[in-house]
């Protein structure tokens, strides 16, 4: 397979040697596609000049054979294509299974099972970057980082980082792994977009969105942030094909996550900017993020190749400051 195509520009994620591509493929949302569907659209992002694909073991979570469905297909995509030298391979483990059960699951043990699942069905040796789905704040920082530093020590893990961690949370990890002289969490994967999140929609499945303390904190540190859902769950597109009010009802059901009366303002901003230069109001969206103080690597979930492509075009789009704090306005 000739993966010739374009080169994507990288962003350097502090503290490690990892020099990723400027959008991730996300893996979760493959359900009723065919394997080849699947293996086109990864071969697809790799074209396009992409090498982090990203997965969790949750994702088509098979109870009866304990593994990801979405592992499985990137590990056999690998396999056949001989790829694997190319990519940065992204999963996440220790999450709550079934989805919903209230029982977190960030105990040494269940962390360093959940990782060799994850290895196993992946087919390789090391994952690049592991995450930690979700957070148990009850245990301590110290216990987490001490199975992380082992998981790398033994070669596991090139390097960690959490999902849906607050920043209160992220400070306190990152702050026990100085006094312990090691590495921290590299990178966080929040709900982040230009569209402000409703937490307490998020709060009860346990997710966190880039609020202000944590938005300040990336700042501050210039830690990396590989946000899911960068185009607020496809909200852009709908509010650019529908041509409505964004306060009308009628538009995706996953409005609900998202202050989409307060973020009216940029709303219509964002459509305004797209028109004048030429772009889809879903790359103006993901230029906002790519211009941020601190690297943002966005995840694009999609069934889609025209969507990827679209995606992928967004790279090339360079904001000023002024114009990216203008589509932030809250006004």
């Amino acid at each position: 397979m000739d993966y010739g195509g374009r080169h994507m520009l990288k962003r350097r994620i502090k503290g490690t040697e990892l020099e990723v591509s400027a959008i991730s493929l996300g893996n979760g949302f493959m359900a009723g596609k065919t394997l080849e569907d699947k293996f086109d659209l990864l071969d697809d992002y790799i074209s396009l000049g992409g090498n982090l694909v990203d997965s969790a073991l949750i994702y088509g979570y098979d109870a009866e054979q304990g593994l990801s469905r979405s592992e499985q297909v990137i590990g056999e995509w690998m396999r056949q294509r001989g790829n694997r030298g190319r990519l940065l391979v992204s999963t996440k483990g220790a999450h709550p299974y079934p989805i919903g059960n209230p029982k977190m699951r960030l105990s040494g043990k269940e962390i360093r099972e959940d990782l060799d699942k994850s290895l196993k069905t992946l087919g390789v040796e090391c994952i690049d970057l592991y995450w930690l789905h979700r957070d148990d704040p009850d245990r301590p920082e110290e216990d987490i980082l001490e199975t992380l530093t082992g998981c790398v020590d033994a070669g596991k893990i090139r390097v960690f980082g959490c999902s849906n961690w607050s920043a209160d949370r992220m400070a306190a990890f990152n702050e026990a792994a100085r006094k312990m002289g090691r590495n921290g969490f590299a990178a966080s994967q929040p709900c982040f977009s230009l569209l402000e999140v409703n937490s307490e929609a998020l709060r009860p499945a346990r997710m966190s969105g880039m609020d202000h303390a944590s938005l300040t904190y990336h700042q501050q540190t210039g830690m990396a942030a590989i946000p899911y859902s960068p185009t607020a769950g496809g909200l852009f597109a709908a509010f650019e094909r529908s041509g409505e009010d964004p306060l009308k009802t009628g538009i995706p059901a996953n409005r609900v996550n998202y202050q989409v009366e307060g973020n009216a303002g940029r709303i219509a901003r964002t459509l305004q900017f797209a028109r004048e230069r030429g772009l889809t109001a879903t790359q103006a969206a993901l230029a906002w993020l790519m211009a941020q103080s601190f690297p943002v690597i966005p995840i694009i979930g999609t069934k889609n190749r025209d969507h990827l492509k679209e995606a992928a075009e967004a790279v090339e789009v360079v904001l000023t400051p002024a114009e990216a704090a203008w589509l932030a306005d809250a006004e």
